[in-house]
């Protein structure tokens, strides 16, 4: 989807734009509206994410061909095509319009969508003129994207995935691969902090922000909750130049997000490699990275030389089974056991969910053993009848499931002491 704002200082006219015209059918998305040149210019200055404004020539503040002039001397890195509205008696501005670079125009006694429409046409048909000519363009058509998507998918979660590819006989994905044989790449784990309704979004944002900074790159959705970017680097660029381009780039991919969806990501870097054949072991340097949030907390991007990785499960530094014969003799001080614990278990840092789990998974096997000793079960205590390794499983953060795990004993106490 192309982006558009509407400039008007009418708000009717505003509205009108936004209503009556197809948006989504011409592939286009109305993302923001200003009410006059200054507004819009703040927006594109700061975001540099629009790909079509309609402006109309005549406002307050600031007229179309201001901003257009203030556009023009920026050299936006990623400027927006434009479209004025202009009335009959601006035809000398609208000539000066062209000059500063504007698209076309439409009449303001014509806002109607059999005028319009071909207008909006001809601007997408630009855009995707403009992808084509960028060294960012995907060249392939829409199979051959979904086929990329499975051998992406395939090489980052599969050690071993390019030895089952019939290479003697099919040579596409050599004719592939091989564009990136003399790059640099970087693979990106994208995890967002919240659960989504609609994953597509996220994923036409995240790909709508990366192609504004003009960095040649595959998108991939690995899980419901998972992206995967491959980024590509000349081969001659330094260490330092790509890593300063990687930073660039995931701030305003993570600014991006935020400002549509309100919804922070964590993220995770690996290394640079120059072999596709070890995409997968990038891969999952990247997604234990972006896992450390765990621990670590949302809404960062995590670098290989950020933190010591530690692919080893801790060892659990809290005995609780004093904590459950307190709870059965219904002495209160298994509370203070319970919080000690859990802060114990707070302390320990750069941890993922998946190298925690034996401690939690130990502590709810052993509360599961408890109740069977006391001629109770699961259901006794929680509301769900799914299990509760399978809710372990599922937390993002340590915070939430030491809230979870301390709600729990909670409840094992209460319901203990009701049946005595």
């Amino acid at each position: 989807m192309f982006r558009v704002m509407i400039v008007d200082d009418e708000p009717l006219v505003r509205l009108a734009l936004g209503t009556i015209i197809p948006w989504r059918d011409l592939e286009c998305e109305v993302v923001a509206e200003a009410a006059d040149g200054r507004e819009a210019w703040e927006r594109i200055a700061t975001d540099q994410d629009i790909d079509l404004m309609i402006i109309d020539m005549s406002m307050p503040v600031m007229d179309a061909n201001a901003l257009l002039s203030k556009m023009k001397e920026a050299n936006l890195t990623n400027a927006p095509l434009s479209i004025v509205l202009s009335a009959h008696s601006d035809f000398d501005f609208v000539r000066k319009a062209f000059l500063l670079g504007a698209l076309d125009y439409i009449m303001k006694a014509n806002l109607d969508p059999e005028h319009i429409i071909p207008v909006i046409h001809k601007a997408v048909r630009k855009l995707k003129e403009n992808a084509a000519s960028s060294w960012r363009t995907d060249p392939y058509n829409d199979s051959d994207r979904k086929q990329r998507e499975i051998w992406l998918r395939g090489l980052f979660r599969e050690k071993d995935y390019f030895y089952s590819l019939n290479l003697t006989q099919d040579d596409s994905f050599q004719r592939w691969v091989s564009q990136y044989a003399n790059s640099q790449h970087v693979i990106v784990s994208i995890l967002p902090d919240e659960r989504l309704d609609n994953i597509e979004h996220l994923s036409n944002i995240i790909r709508q922000g990366l192609e504004s900074l003009k960095i040649p790159f595959q998108l991939i959705q690995i899980k419901e909750d998972e992206h995967a970017l491959l980024l590509c680097f000349e081969s001659r660029d330094s260490y330092l130049n790509v890593r300063a381009r990687v930073i660039e780039l995931l701030d305003s991919l993570c600014n991006t997000v935020k400002n549509f969806l309100n919804v922070t990501l964590s993220v995770g870097v690996a290394d640079s490699c120059t072999d596709w054949k070890i995409w997968h072991s990038r891969y999952i340097q990247a997604r234990h990275l972006a896992c450390l949030r765990f621990s670590e907390g949302p809404g960062r991007v995590y670098y290989p030389e950020s933190v010591s990785v530690d692919v080893g499960p801790p060892i659990a530094p809290w005995d609780y089974r004093d904590m459950m014969q307190l709870i059965e003799k219904g002495d209160t001080q298994w509370q203070q056991k319970l919080l000690a614990g859990l802060k114990q278990l707070n302390e320990l840092s750069k941890m993922t969910l998946e190298s925690s789990l034996p401690v939690y998974e130990e502590l709810i096997w052993n509360i599961g053993a408890w109740l069977h000793a006391q001629a109770m079960n699961w259901n006794q205590v929680l509301e769900t009848r799914r299990r509760p390794y399978e809710i372990v499983e599922q937390f993002m953060f340590r915070e939430d499931l030491h809230a979870w795990i301390e709600q729990l004993v909670v409840l094992l106490a209460d319901v203990l002491h009701s049946e005595k």
